[in-house]
């Protein structure tokens, strides 16, 4: 991160506020060297850097720590409903609850076979090669498939008892408040479903998206939309932020998919000569295009969003957000439908859009 960005984002993350229990002394001396005094401000100045990313992990890890206690009660949640299905089908049955589980799930369960535990070895050699060969790691793979067939057999059997005896979660999804409005956007305005997506226009996993949000929204064209947020990640991409900052000036003329698209069919050459060229087959101003570049018009708007992002949870890309539900990485088509299904068919209230402006 440039020294110019770095100082727009401490400006906007602290906007002249002191950190509790360190206040500024900008009046005072904090110290003297013979005749030559060191203020506060002189401190805070050159901890900008570093207190400015201190301020960017505490609130990553309030969001993660918001995302981890969800997952907690989910999972406590998930084991009680399992115990009550699995108390009230073996008093149906009329056996222990033991003897259910033994004849359901583990003895359905099949030893791995030598054959799978080799594709398994194989499928993660470059990691497990590391630890010892296949013979050796034979064993230890060997229950790893087991408990992890054992587990998937669980799933299922919950499952079958979950439509047996009826089961209704009213427990809320997990929800970030995202703000939609004032970003580029595809789709009806008013659409139910609103897809938040922070993406980064080096990332090649963000490019793989494109076409799947696409797909999403050929589905659901009245239902949904698409919002689109910057997330540079300016630590591994080094030409995502002016890329982050071109699509923005391109949305200045009302280019802004134009250049999204560009951007992404071009990863590999995202330099200024070639923003330039894109803003020309774009059919853009390239004269007010450049002249914005050139002036880091936008660069606190890319910041803005990075900032929005950290708050809720980002920590890489592609990161999507439907109606405030977080699903990160790549991820499939049918994984977005199913969320987007959920909220359709929800009485839910999507998330709060006065947050991350």
């Amino acid at each position: 991160m440039n020294s110019k960005i770095s100082m727009l984002l401490a400006a906007l993350l602290f906007g002249g506020i002191a950190f509790a229990g360190e206040p500024a002394q900008d009046d005072g001396a904090v110290a003297r060297v013979q005749e030559k005094v060191i203020t506060g401000a002189e401190i805070d100045e050159l901890a900008d850097a570093s207190l400015q990313d201190l301020e960017l992990e505490r609130i990553q890890f309030e969001a993660n720590l918001k995302k981890r206690r969800h997952e907690i009660r989910r999972q406590a949640l998930n084991e009680l409903i399992a115990r009550e299905l699995i108390s009230k089908e073996a008093e149906a049955l009329g056996v222990a609850e033991d003897d259910l589980i033994e004849t359901e799930i583990r003895s359905q369960v099949a030893s791995p076979t030598d054959e799978e535990i080799e594709r398994f070895y194989e499928s993660r050699r470059a990691q497990l090669q590391q630890q010892g060969s296949l013979e050796q790691l034979t064993p230890q793979i060997r229950t790893y498939l087991q408990q992890q067939h054992t587990r998937t057999r669980f799933d299922e059997f919950i499952g079958e008892l979950k439509e047996k005896y009826g089961v209704t979660v009213d427990m809320a999804p997990l929800r970030f408040a995202i703000s939609a409005e004032g970003f580029p956007s595809k789709g009806p305005a008013e659409a139910p479903v609103t897809i938040v997506e922070f993406s980064d226009f080096e990332c090649p996993y963000c490019a793989q998206l494109v076409g799947t949000l696409e797909r999403v929204r050929a589905d659901f064209p009245e239902s949904v939309r698409l919002v689109f947020r910057q997330f540079p990640l300016n630590n591994i991409h080094r030409n995502a932020q002016k890329a982050a900052e071109a699509s923005l000036c391109a949305a200045d003329q009302g280019k802004f998919w134009d250049m999204h698209d560009l951007l992404f069919q071009n990863q590999s050459q995202l330099e200024k000569n070639h923003l330039l060229e894109y803003a020309e087959r774009a059919e853009m101003n390239v004269e007010e295009f450049h002249a914005c570049l050139d002036a880091d018009e936008h660069a606190p708007r890319v910041i803005e969003d990075i900032k929005a992002g950290v708050a809720a949870g980002v920590g890489g890309t592609p990161a999507l957000f439907v109606n405030g539900r977080p699903l990160s990485g790549a991820v499939t088509f049918d994984e977005i439908v199913l969320l987007v299904r959920e909220e359709l068919q929800s009485n839910d209230p999507p998330a709060e859009t006065e947050a991350g402006r």
